[in-house]
């Protein structure tokens, strides 16, 4: 569905709203296609931020209900394994670092708006034997291993945890890949660049948006993306106060200066009523898709 699609103007303004927590404007709720909203919401994983925002405006329903109590359940539950995988990965001392919407979902207003299909966990590659009897122990089926740079571990009804090895993958031979390489080079990137307590590391907010475009721009260039791309980046830059000298000089080294920049004023404007010139309209476009 194109952006400059009415679905696609009334889906970023209840987005808008419910991240900047405003209330939207009955009138122009009244007017939407709600059902042609739900899909899309759907399609980009933002089904409980729409909701959400439907709520506020007196549109509370059964599928507005259902949408919010779906997403919180999967939360729950997720927060919860989650909890459960860490504390063995702790008690057998392998260090581990939950990665993309397992971190960025905490710069939401509330946890459950950021939707995700699966958890993704940056571990000590070492030590795969070790996670895999880890997580079979804790009722996973091992869906992958040590064939790619996650192994995949699944249990009903819908956990799904990807445990990376590596940031990327490793079979990958593209210049992204290769100049990723020269600034993370991985454990080494790892060790020196994370701080946190026990086992469980953390990029600095620098590198955690470093890692956050170079993730988003392998998807944006081969795979396609969603508007949640840029929502994930609206909300963690709404929060973090960056060192953008440190920023711009590591993103340089991967040649990703102008998708940055262009990524992050999109993400910015779309969601505080910026006004978009015709080159910015374009790539919502694409990431409307």
């Amino acid at each position: 569905m194109a952006a400059d699609s009415q679905t696609g103007q009334d889906v970023i303004y209840l987005v808008s709203c419910a991240i900047n927590n405003r209330i939207p404007e009955r009138s122009g709720v009244e007017a939407m296609n709600l059902d042609a909203v739900y899909a899309f919401a759907s399609a980009h994983s933002i089904t409980a931020i729409i909701a959400m925002a439907l709520e506020r405006a007196g549109y509370k329903d059964a599928r507005s209900g259902k949408a919010i109590a779906t997403a919180l359940r999967r939360s729950n539950i997720y927060e919860k394994t989650l909890s459960d995988i860490k504390k063995r990965l702790e008690e057998q001392g392998i260090w581990y670092m939950p990665l993309k919407g397992a971190v960025i979902r905490s710069y939401y207003p509330k946890r459950f708006m950021r939707e995700f299909c699966d958890y993704d966990v940056l571990f000590d590659h070492e030590r795969s034997e070790d996670v895999k009897n880890i997580m079979e122990g804790l009722g996973f089926s091992t869906f992958m291993f040590d064939t790619n740079h996650h192994d995949i571990y699944y249990k009903d009804p819908f956990l799904n945890f990807e445990m990376h090895k590596y940031l990327f993958h490793s079979g990958y031979e593209d210049e992204l890949n290769e100049r990723y390489k020269t600034i993370c080079d991985y454990y080494e990137h790892v060790e020196k660049k994370l701080q946190g307590d026990g086992y469980e590391k953390h990029f600095s907010a620098e590198d955690q948006y470093i890692y956050m475009i170079a993730h988003e721009q392998r998807h944006y260039a081969k795979d396609g993306i969603g508007l949640r791309a840029l929502l994930d980046t609206y909300v963690f830059l709404k929060t973090e106060k960056l060192n953008m000298d440190y920023v711009s000089a590591e993103i340089e080294k991967l040649g990703l200066i102008d998708f940055e920049k262009k990524n992050r004023e999109l993400s910015m404007k779309i969601f505080t009523e910026g006004r978009l010139d015709a080159a910015e309209q374009k790539m919502l476009n694409y990431y409307m898709i």
